[in-house]
């Protein structure tokens, strides 16, 4: 008979303590069930008032499993609602039926990192296997994170949740105030990644330097999902050149229409710090710039702009060194409210 194996556990958020013990208690069963078992309005109310990172639902936490664990097939994962009602009994019993049921079949190992865990509701042939996270490598839990923050555990943490966790600064400004070298200096300076707007790419892809109506939600959408790939590869902090609202400004200003469709990808947007460069440096034309002297009036478009979609910025102006100096300590201010 084929062992069955069942870890459960929140993984909120999963750190690579829980994917050393997954990977370990792999080892023991032909097949292991990982089963994410929460109840996401209990955990909402109750870990994550003063959380120092977001909340994610058991759906997410499921995805990064199977992601970690794609590439081994007899690790199946399963998200299922364990009831948080305040009858510890009468909850454990229902989580208990979900379980098995979600699971289908016999289960013969139990693996936890409790003594004396409870594995008889599970059936008469449930062994339990005490395995301990690996603490070793990975001196972390999720709430240590939840209360100290994920960056100060970001080695600890798999990659495809820091994607979630990375932190996005964006830069906005209007043409030719420095945007693209201040995010590329900036990327270096934090040893991260860098996004460069969309724009210059679609045109030189198009052959041409002059743009149509059409080619501002392309730019929008592919600046969009450019940072979503970025992230995954971002160590902490992810900085970004120009964002879905520039984009909307430059088809209000030279084509006279504001595009809906810009106004939902902005929607989407989730920046934690938005630097805002003013018009305060020269003018540099690169070929595909045309405002020059009327920067001033792209400069109140874009503030009135990003005001009416509730942006907050913070003022990056002056020389280039100053615009860096400020910059830095805007990111730094950032990152040690994150735990850095």
């Amino acid at each position: 008979m084929s062992s069955v194996g069942l870890l459960e556990g929140g993984f909120s958020p999963l750190h690579c303590g829980h994917v050393a013990a997954i990977v370990r208690a792999s080892t023991m069963v032909d097949v292991l069930h990982v089963v994410v078992a929460t109840d996401d309005a209990w955990e909402w109310e109750h870990l994550y008032r003063g959380a120092r990172i977001p909340f994610f639902p058991s759906r997410y936490r499921e995805r990064w499993l199977r992601t970690v664990f794609r590439d081994h097939p007899h690790v199946l994962v399963h998200a299922v609602h364990q009831p948080r009602t305040g009858d510890d009994e009468a909850d454990r019993t229902a989580g208990v039926e979900a379980i098995t049921q979600c699971i289908g079949a016999p289960i013969t190992h139990v693996f936890s990192s409790q003594q004396g865990a409870a594995v008889d509701a599970f059936g008469p042939d449930a062994e339990h296997v005490l395995i301990e996270p690996d603490w070793n490598p990975y001196p972390v839990s999720s709430a240590r994170i939840r209360t100290e923050g994920a960056l100060r555990y970001w080695a600890m943490i798999p990659a495809v949740v820091r994607a979630f966790l990375v932190k996005k600064v964006v830069l906005v400004g209007p043409e030719s105030t420095g945007k693209t070298v201040l995010a590329r200096n900036l990327a270096l300076y934090y040893n991260t990644e860098c996004v460069t707007e969309s724009g210059r790419t679609l045109l030189r892809e198009a052959g041409d330097n002059d743009m149509i109506l059409e080619d501002y939600p392309r730019i929008a959408m592919a600046h969009h999902l450019a940072v979503d790939r970025a992230r995954a590869r971002a160590s902490r902090v992810l900085f970004v050149d120009t964002e879905a609202l520039v984009v909307q400004n430059y088809s209000r200003l030279y084509e006279g229409f504001n595009q809906r469709l810009i106004d939902e990808i902005a929607r989407l947007q989730d920046y934690d710090l938005v630097l805002y460069l003013p018009p305060d440096v020269p003018w540099v034309d690169d070929g595909t710039r045309l405002l020059g002297d009327e920067r001033e009036e792209a400069d109140a478009e874009l503030r009135t702009l990003l005001a009416e979609h509730g942006v907050e910025i913070v003022e990056v102006g002056g020389g280039f060194e100053q615009r860096l100096i400020t910059a830095v300590d805007a990111v730094d201010r950032l990152l040690e409210g994150e735990g850095q």
